[in-house]
């Protein structure tokens, strides 16, 4: 296990088809500024009973595809629509979005699960059929984004898919069994982010769930100084730290490109660890 320097912190039919550019806790750059791309999005026939409702972005330059392709959901009460400020970001970097709402908002955690795996199984089916994205997603590049049950949801679905889901991001996943943080078919290379002022989802717990992925897999535990539970929604702050850890890690894992290493392991990561942003940040392969 490689352990980085751990930093104390000192505190649709194509009428419904919409395009829109996507616009602080530290300054926009890099991977927490708009991509290249803008972003179009659909509603329209993307019914499934595994979830409520969904939302699907895609980079607008389609020919330049196909590009890898993720879920990303909410927690504990949120809607797709509170998942903005990570979804556009990603599609604005080159990823095909599916956001979700889960069945039941305010249901037990097995809805996220449900939700995850539905809309992995959304983004095959619209890659495959005619729709506004019909092949457009690379299969063999597909990851799962969620925040809090949405993170945790991730992680159990992802050891449900095994090989087919190359990259999970787990925005402070609220799991409080230990006995269920171990997941031994999981094979994603797995980014867990949390905030240190976290009294929801708790550091420690996060930190289990790290423990419990594989030894062999490519992980970063990584413990934004300062932030709590509510800095993953539309709302929270934050935004540009957890956009640069998220949309690095997809692009490294999903893309294979090498250039967004800096923002995790190298001289843009040290400047990020000397400016403090981090109160704990662990490696592993």
């Amino acid at each position: 296990m490689l352990k980085r320097p751990i930093v104390q912190s000192l505190s649709i039919l194509l009428p419904l088809i919409t395009l829109y550019g996507c616009g602080g806790d530290s300054i926009a750059e890099g991977p927490s500024a708009q991509g290249e791309y803008d972003v179009c999005e659909y509603t329209r026939g993307l019914g499934n009973s595994g979830y409520g409702s969904a939302t699907i972005s895609y980079p607008c330059a389609t020919e330049d595809g196909p590009f890898p392709a993720t879920t990303v959901i909410g927690g504990f009460t949120n809607t797709k629509n509170q998942m903005t400020w990570i979804s556009d970001n990603m599609t604005s970097h080159g990823f095909v979005v599916i956001r979700l709402t889960p069945n039941f908002p305010f249901g037990l955690p097995s809805s996220w699960v449900s939700a995850q795996l539905a809309g992995y199984e959304q983004l095959i089916i619209e890659n495959n059929e005619g729709s506004p994205i019909e092949g457009l997603i690379d299969e063999e590049a597909i990851g799962m984004v969620g925040y809090s049950f949405g993170g945790r949801g991730a992680l159990f679905a992802a050891d449900e898919l095994g090989d087919r889901i190359k990259a999970v991001v787990a925005f402070a996943p609220f799991n409080a069994t230990p006995s269920t943080w171990a997941l031994p078919d999981i094979e994603a290379a797995t980014l867990i982010a949390i905030g240190s002022e976290d009294t929801v989802a708790y550091p420690r717990n996060a930190m289990g769930q790290f423990d419990g992925l594989p030894d062999i897999l490519s992980t970063i535990y990584a413990e934004v100084a300062g932030s709590s539970h509510l800095d993953f929604i539309n709302s929270g702050n934050y935004h540009n730290k957890y956009k640069t850890l998220a949309t690095s890690w997809l692009s490294m894992q999903l893309e294979g490109d090498d250039s967004y290493a800096t923002y995790l392991y190298g001289d843009k990561h040290q400047e990020h660890v000397d400016d403090r942003w981090f109160s704990d940040y662990i490696t592993r392969n």
